[in-house]
């Protein structure tokens, strides 16, 4: 097909063994020249560092399940290096059906990577671009960094995709975010860690066993998480703390479940308000609202605490369901708000759950 080019032609073996970083990046700069597409086979093909150029779509075929890669692999195959593929500056490109497999080798090395050390002075290089990078149907793993590391990005989508057993599945400085239908599970940390994230939606994601919080952020605001799902992440469900005199805010969580937060995964016995469904301080305009907040069974009932809130301003939790959401507080006022603060309509607030009196559970 014209403008389409196939890795094998350049060289790449997928048998696993034969090094084809080299046939890779021809045919990432042989599509770069005409902002066409990269095709992978289905196979597995090891790979050090790769750039991957403005407009080019690398495409494989998506065969891949949650615990196993498939389809089309790209397998890291060298540890000195910052991660195995640099989108930064491929303007437009997009990643689709690939599996991105780290092999946990090295410290600190990202899957995927878009990393600009000045965001303003970037755009001004490039004409004011906006980044735009698309990740759909992959999954990306068994990173000693991030399975996807994005520093000052300027508008990306993920979707259909799976960002785990990684340091953090996304880690991200950025803005204008549209993150659908994506797991984020079993990070060695968070499953997303954010920090200055700004005009972001996640809708149906799961957000799952995560080694401490399913989402962090600190210094982000216009967010939105919608029909979401957190389970058995080792602290919070959600985690936000902002500090400083300026408030930071603006999120809505609308339609979510969360269910057994605090999930003692590295068997540390902590269970108190810093293991929560939502522990959020020191933010303005949060909307918690339509949620469904559940707990479960690690040994120990988790959480101890559902909700645990401080510092907030103009801000309302309403309509809400509590019932079993913990063992000790539903809801932990720690007060200290400012302005207008509306909690109201949650119900079984007072419902806790127990050995006696524990959330059904589901047997095979």
């Amino acid at each position: 097909m014209l403008n389409c080019f196939d890795i094998t032609k350049f060289g790449a073996v997928a048998d696993g063994k034969t090094d084809c970083t080299k046939a890779i990046q021809s045919a990432l700069d042989e599509a770069g020249k005409v902002e066409g597409e990269v095709i992978v086979p289905p196979g597995e093909y090891l790979c050090g560092y790769v750039r991957v150029p403005r407009g080019v779509t690398v495409k494989g075929t998506y065969a891949w399940e949650f615990a196993k890669n498939g389809g089309s692999i790209l397998k890291l195959n060298r540890s000195d290096v910052p991660c195995l593929m640099d989108i930064t500056g491929g303007f437009g490109c997009c990643l689709d059906g690939i599996c991105i497999d780290g092999g946990d080798l090295g410290e600190d090395i990202h899957g995927v990577m878009l990393k600009w050390e000045d965001r303003l002075e970037s755009r001004k290089a490039f004409g004011g671009k906006e980044d735009t990078p698309t990740i759909a149907n992959c999954r990306i793993s068994n990173f000693s960094g991030n399975a996807v590391h994005y520093e000052k990005v300027w508008c990306f989508s993920i979707r259909n995709s799976m960002l785990g057993f990684s340091k953090n599945g996304l880690y991200v400085h950025g803005c204008d975010a549209f993150i659908t239908d994506t797991w984020f599970s079993c990070n060695k940390q968070d499953g997303v860690h954010a920090q200055r994230l700004m005009a972001a939606t996640f809708t149906g994601c799961r957000i799952e066993c995560n080694y401490s919080n399913g989402v962090y952020m600190y210094d982000c605001g216009v967010v939105q998480f919608g029909n979401c799902y957190y389970d058995a992440n080792a602290k919070n469900g959600f985690y936000c703390a902002d500090e400083g005199e300026d408030f930071r805010g603006n999120l809505t969580f609308n339609g979510n479940i969360f269910y057994r937060s605090g999930y003692d995964l590295d068997n540390t016995g902590v269970n108190d308000e810093t293991h929560s469904h939502i522990c959020i301080s020191h933010a303005t305009n949060i909307i918690i609202s339509g949620n469904n907040f559940v707990a479960g069974d690690s040994g120990a009932l988790c959480p101890a605490y559902g909700v645990t809130i401080k510092q907030l301003r103009n801000s309302v939790i309403a309509n809400n369901s509590f019932m079993y959401a913990s063992s000790k507080q539903n809801l932990v006022d720690l007060g200290g708000h400012k302005d207008d603060m509306i909690i109201t309509n949650n119900t079984g607030l007072n419902a806790l759950t127990s050995k006696e009196h524990p959330w059904p559970r589901f047997e095979d």
